[in-house]
């Protein structure tokens, strides 16, 4: 006789397959809980320990992990030396298994006893799973039970393939895998050991379809991770166009900007690059002046805020195209303003919170790194007079901007605002011609930040020529000195600040 083995943590609703899969001839077999369960609708169904005739040992730790549940799940159907083995052991014909797994993802969140929470790590459910899916041309697997009825369905008209077998094969080894990658990472966690030194397990599952790559012509998807609820998984898609890989990655980048700032912020950006930043305490004020940073280079671009977007703010915005607005909340009167643009993006945070860490990819290896979380060692007059109280909060507010800009990277800034930014260029004297030409007039009794040390003292000499009065850099330089006394020369308040920040 066929069987069906049944071992499922979420049991609500799956008495209904039973009765179904009875109705086609399957005699039904369960775990404890599952059986009892469906023996309340009336369904006659046999425990494990009826058909191994052995009990569940040390408190149900070990239940379905005994040969002749898993000779009734691995004999090959078309090999006779098989056949005469389960005949002779009396081994079932499980041709169907669901399995629904302990959640171990959930309990982790809200256990923090460890004994406590390892019982939640299943064992015999992983067996099932990788001994179906081993044998999956005989046996089918299911543990999405969302599959349930589509594969019941097929089993009624006989026309299941063998790419439908394949394909719930994949997801049953996608599903172990992911269980296991979700316990490794969260021991890792709990018994504190350090990510750069062990493996790297990552899980992910699909998440979206996105309107093209980095170009039109390229195919591109999104991923949720498992383990890390990322970005993406925050954000409340309110209105507008479907996303491109572009648009999500200069969302992350501007909100990734604004995430620095306990004061309101707004950053513009560009091609993952900032073009505009600001904070301040008004809405409206802080959104201008990012605006008039680079009020050329905004136009087509990404606009985030770290508060909530209101009627003035929105009307505003709307004299300018953006392709993707995003903020932590919008008014109601906000949103019917800014869906006047019908080719506009909205979308909405919802509770960020960035790892310490970021990976990237190197041609299908990875690198990881530590979040750049360090603004200064320290603030080390070099050349010129003490810094001020105000001083020395614009220079955070530079260091905190300049840390998104990509190498080698100048910022210009004013009144806790960018009004010059030398994005990704080869040579740092560049970064700082294109910051000087971004800021025009606005240059003069501006303070430049800089990633990293300048090589040479023409940088010095260019900054002077357009009137700005303090400069921050890392040091580091062979010629420090000869930067130090270009910037004496030309009475110019030089800061070392001991940390780089390249971006890449």
């Amino acid at each position: 006789m066929k069987s069906a083995l049944i071992s499922v943590w979420t049991k609500e609703g799956i008495e209904n397959y039973a009765k179904e899969l009875m109705d086609l001839g399957y005699e039904i077999i369960s775990t404890k809980g599952t059986c009892e369960y469906l023996k309340k609708f009336n369904i006659n169904a046999k425990s494990i320990d009826e058909i191994t005739n052995f009990e569940p040992l040390f408190d149900g730790r070990v239940k379905t992990l005994h040969p002749i549940i898993f000779g009734g799940i691995l004999y090959k159907r078309n090999n006779l030396k098989h056949q005469i083995q389960a005949k002779e052991k009396n081994v079932p014909n499980i041709e169907i298994v669901i399995v629904d797994l302990y959640p171990f993802s959930i309990a982790s969140k809200e256990i923090i006893d460890e004994e406590e929470l390892f019982e939640f790590i299943d064992i015999g459910g992983i067996s099932l799973i990788r001994a179906s899916a081993k044998n999956y041309k005989d046996v089918i697997l299911i543990v999405d039970l969302d599959d349930l009825d589509w594969v019941i369905e097929k089993i009624k008209k006989n026309s299941l393939t063998i790419e439908d077998r394949r394909k719930l094969a994949l997801k049953g080894f996608c599903k172990s895998a992911d269980y296991d990658s979700f316990i490794y990472n969260e021991l890792l966690i709990r018994w504190q050991f350090n990510i750069y030194e062990l493996d790297l397990i990552l899980s992910y599952r699909k998440g979206y379809h996105l309107r093209y790559g980095e170009n039109p012509h390229q195919k591109a998807s999104l991923l949720f991770n498992n383990y890390i609820k990322g970005f993406a998984q925050t954000l409340e898609y309110i209105w507008g166009k479907e996303l491109s890989y572009n648009n999500l990655l200069d969302s992350f980048s501007a909100y990734s900007i604004v995430m620095e700032f306990n004061e309101k912020a707004c950053a513009i950006v560009k091609h993952n690059n900032p073009c505009g930043v600001a904070i301040g305490s008004d809405e409206v004020e802080v959104y201008k002046k990012a605006y008039e940073s680079d009020s050329l280079s905004a136009y087509g671009g990404i606009i985030a805020f770290n508060f909530e977007v209101n009627e003035r703010l929105a009307k505003l915005i709307n004299e300018n195209f953006y392709e993707v607005v995003i903020a932590n909340s919008y008014t109601q009167k906000a949103l019917d303003v800014l869906k006047e643009k019908k080719n506009r993006r909205i979308l909405k945070v919802n509770n960020y919170k960035k790892p310490n860490f970021y990976i990237r990819d190197l041609g299908g290896d990875l690198l990881i790194c530590e979040e750049d979380s360090i603004l200064y060692n320290e603030l080390n007059i070099v050349s010129g007079d003490n810094l001020t109280e105000e001083e020395k909060k614009q220079i955070e507010f530079g260091i905190k901007v300049i840390k998104h800009i990509k190498s080698n990277a100048i910022l210009l800034l004013k009144n806790f605002s960018t009004v010059g930014i030398g994005a990704g260029q080869m040579s740092r004297i560049d970064a700082l011609k294109v910051a000087i030409m971004k800021a025009g007039e606005k240059a003069k009794g501006s303070i430049l930040i800089s990633d990293a040390f300048f090589p040479f003292p023409d940088s010095i000499e260019l900054a002077y020529q357009n009137g700005i009065y303090l400069i921050v850099e890392p040091g580091g330089s062979v010629r420090d000195n000869e930067v130090i006394n270009k910037a004496k020369e030309y009475n110019i308040k030089l800061v070392f600040t001991g940390i780089r920040h390249f971006s890449h």
